[in-house]
């Protein structure tokens, strides 16, 4: 689901349940050009980041997994 930041629904998509979070989002976005994406830890791939922003410059923001090397500031998270 896509929502905007006023917690409107913009996109949906109905799915089996064994279908992956990662491959419904990956789908979602990839439709768009514009916008934010944010994820929880399922969505930390840097090729799917980078895929985002390079074919959509929608930036793909997720909270890092304690183990991560690359972390992000406090405020960040």
């Amino acid at each position: 689901m896509l929502i905007t930041t006023d917690s409107l629904i913009f996109d949906c998509e109905s799915v089996p349940a064994s279908a992956g979070d990662l491959v419904i989002g990956r789908e979602l976005l990839q439709e768009y050009s514009k916008g934010i994406g944010v994820g929880d830890k399922d969505f930390v791939i840097a090729t799917l980041a980078d895929e985002l922003w390079h074919n959509n410059r929608i930036p793909l923001l997720t909270k890092p997994r304690n183990n991560q090397m690359k972390q992000v500031s406090a405020s960040a998270r």
